[in-house]
């Protein structure tokens, strides 16, 4: 909850190794947080010198940490990709060419003076001299990508006095490539990464296992192909290191140098096991740490005849994993339960692979979409609902966003890229409606005023996955449409991390919510017993097609309990509080009795990709005798070439819907219509907006607005893209 540990009642209870883990969490996260704070210039300059000292050859120097920081940044557009790279490259270049001075200054007479203690006679030496006159900018190109050699091939080459042309040619291209892959591996495939060791981190334990005895193996054979000793040959302990790569480029074959490749072979995969410890390691720690959440203490409220659940999904299996259990007490106690899934799912490429055996064309996705159609409607069928109970409305999975953002003329749609099409394709009831907001918000009606529910299950409003954020605000746009802000509705999670830990069935133990998420809202617990935990896990196997691609964080619902968040309208007539802001500039905050509302955001830890100048901490609203004001608060100092946009839906009762945006760049405050239905807006009547040292406050007079409910939300970014948002918040105003 955001205090020191110590004040936990939990932390008394738990033994030391997991407070450790505990206190261990909040030391990486100061770590994060601070380095969200270096500034860029600091950070280039410190891999700048990291990857100069790397480069002279100097064992044992470390650069991954530095390129994991600087791809921290580039994530988060603080900084350049293309500016990290390229001062990686030169650093390294140049700490080459002083390596390359120093072994041709020193290591000559440095091996000619130790050389007979360690068996290098000077015949050995001017061998692998030779070797490197040869191949030597070959071999400092390819040192440069293999730890164990980059010293040896970078001095040697010196010494070799290989030509200086050559040696800055073989250097800089091989300073150029691996740097430039090693920091687009950590800026692009990180995420990868950790997803695939997030899921697979038994089998990657079991692979590191077996690299770890074929290493043995490799190890053990080289001893059985030991020669005999002669006694005119120098014995194992005389070989120095230089006989060892003289025998390993040697082009002829034999027990010796057979057994020597083995040796060198099992030393690269022993180091490969060893060096993926600390990651398996990490995301083991992380399991635990998600796997620890308390469950709410908060019932759910108790379950009788006189339900009507409403169960809404964006795709179908969402409706099984976030309330499977739910739809059978509703049931078992003689309520009624209708189940409303958004999308048809067909845009999840995996799934589309792995179901037509290739990669899938427009067929491939269309097959995915009534392949999982037909799932949904098996699976919600075993929990003891009838096809009549369940509503497919078929709309364009990974589609719903940008539907809501910018898809309200009714003369235009939005055109699934997978599929082709920009009306339902399906044979289902909803078959040819266009993919636009009003479609949806009309569909969505009409199952309500059909069902008239008394409870709604919905996603959270601030689920990672924007299809379920758009199903939310979908929801909420209906319900004030109809003036129903009677209606409780219970959210769930379904994408946050690698919530839910561990990925496994685990009917016999409850869930936590995200810990990230725990103290953000109230949170309620269902308890299910173990048959209806049993069945909820048999139901989520029914989904095939994503059962290949996923099964294992599937089951991961399948467990003692279901975790919902109530949401709630905000009544803005209610207690009000004292409030006066000055604002930089002439206009003032008004000094009147203020409402307040809180609009909810991530918190800071979550938001991985965003400049503090775009991190919103905190969205506070308040109806005022004049009007609506709106206060921004950000991490760091607006940054006014970013636009910020303030969003918002009326409902009046003579009017259509009438929708708005508002978008502050620089000193620009601009107001867009979202619909063609939307009457303009007054020019008499202008919406003010001021700059704060910590973010932005707005003011929207109340005669423009006329309408006892207000839909709002804020969200942040370049021009066309959003890099930090809020919730929508339904407000009433019952003045």
């Amino acid at each position: 909850k955001g205090y020191p540990p110590r004040r936990c009642r939990l932390y008394s209870e738990t033994s030391a190794p997991e407070r450790r883990l505990w206190e261990s969490a909040e030391g990486v996260k100061a770590l994060l947080q601070w380095l969200e704070g270096v500034p860029v210039g600091f950070l280039y300059l410190i891999q700048f010198a990291a990857l100069f000292v790397e480069g002279t050859g100097l064992p044992g120097i470390l650069v991954e940490p530095f390129f994991l920081a600087t791809s921290l940044l580039i994530s988060q557009y603080k900084a350049s990709f293309v500016v990290a790279w390229l001062l990686a490259a030169l650093g390294n270049f140049l700490g080459n060419l002083v390596g390359y001075a120093i072994g041709r200054r020193w290591l000559d007479p440095f091996l000619q003076r130790i050389g007979p203690r360690l068996g290098l006679t000077p015949e050995r030496l001017e061998t692998v001299q030779d070797w490197f006159r040869r191949y030597g900018p070959w071999a400092v190109f390819i040192g440069r990508w293999f730890g164990p050699i980059r010293t040896p091939a970078l001095l040697l080459a010196g010494a070799a006095r290989i030509p200086l042309g050559a040696f800055a040619i073989a250097s800089a291209l091989a300073a150029l490539t691996w740097t430039g892959v090693y920091q687009a591996a950590f800026w692009l495939l990180g995420q990868a990464t950790v997803d695939l060791l997030r899921r697979q981190t038994g089998g990657l334990f079991l692979v590191l296992l077996l690299l770890v005895a074929l290493a043995g193996l490799l190890w053990w054979r080289s001893h059985r192909l030991r020669p005999a000793p002669s006694p005119g040959l120098p014995q194992e302990g005389e070989r120095g290191i230089l006989q060892v790569a003289e025998d390993l480029f040697r082009r002829e074959d034999g027990p010796r140098t057979r057994r020597r490749r083995l040796r060198w072979f099992s030393i690269l995969l022993l180091a490969l096991a060893l060096s993926s410890i600390p990651s398996l390691a990490y995301m083991a720690w992380q399991f635990q740490l998600n796997s620890r959440v308390p469950v709410p203490s908060a019932p759910f409220p108790e379950v009788d005849a006189s339900w009507r659940l409403l169960v809404l999904a964006p795709h179908p299996d969402d409706e099984v994993l976030g309330a499977g259990g739910l739809m059978q007490k509703v049931l078992g106690a003689g309520g009624s339960v209708h189940v409303v899934v958004v999308t048809a799912g067909d845009s999840f490429a995996r799934a589309a692979f792995y179901l037509a055996g290739k990669v899938p064309g427009r067929q491939g996705y269309l097959a995915l979409g009534a392949r999982r159609i037909q799932e949904s409607l098996e699976a919600v069928q075993y929990l003891g609902l009838t096809p009549q109970q369940i509503t497919f409305l078929g709309f364009p999975d990974k589609g719903l966003e940008p539907i809501w953002l910018h898809y309200w003329d009714p003369a235009k749609a939005y055109r699934n890229p997978f599929t082709g099409y920009d009306r339902v394709p399906y044979d289902i009831p909803a078959k040819g409606t266009p993919y636009n907001g009003p479609a949806l918000a009309k569909a969505l009606e009409a199952v309500l005023l059909e069902y008239r529910p008394t409870a709604i299950v919905a996603p959270y409003p601030l689920d990672e996955h924007p299809d379920h954020r758009a199903t939310y605000d979908f929801l909420l746009w209906t319900l004030a449409d109809l003036g129903w802000d009677h209606i409780p509705i219970y959210t769930y999670v379904v994408h946050h991390g690698e919530w839910p830990s561990r990925w496994q069935a685990d009917p016999d133990n409850p869930l936590g919510p995200p810990r990230e998420l725990a103290r953000i809202g109230p949170w309620v617990s269902l308890p299910l017993t173990l048959s209806e935990g049993e069945r909820k896990l048999h139901a989520i196997r029914l989904y095939t097609s994503q059962m290949r691609v996923m099964g294992s964080w599937l089951q991961a619902f399948a467990r003692a309990n279901e975790i919902f968040s109530p949401m709630m309208p905000v009544d803005a007539s209610g207690p009000a509080e004292t409030r006066s802001f000055t604002l930089l500039g002439q206009w003032a905050w008004p000094k009147n009795r203020l409402a307040k509302a809180l609009l909810p955001v991530l918190p800071p830890s979550l938001k991985t990709r965003v400049d503090w100048s775009a991190m919103l901490e905190e969205v506070s609203t308040g109806a005022e005798d004049q009007g609506w004001l709106i206060r921004l608060r950000t991490r760091g100092r607006p940054d006014p070439n970013r636009e910020y946009r303030l969003r918002w839906w009326v409902f009046p009762k003579d009017l259509p819907p009438q929708g708005y945006q508002v978008i502050i760049h620089r000193n620009q405050v601009s107001v867009r219509e979202v619909t063609p239905s939307t009457r303009p807006w007054p020019k008499d009547l202008p919406v003010q907006a001021r700059w704060t040292p910590s973010g932005l406050a707005l003011f929207i007079p109340e005669k423009a607005l006329q309408s006892p409910r207000l839909l709002i939300a804020v969200d942040i970014g370049r021009p066309g893209g959003i890099e930090d948002r809020s919730a929508w918040v339904l407000i009433l105003d019952r003045r």
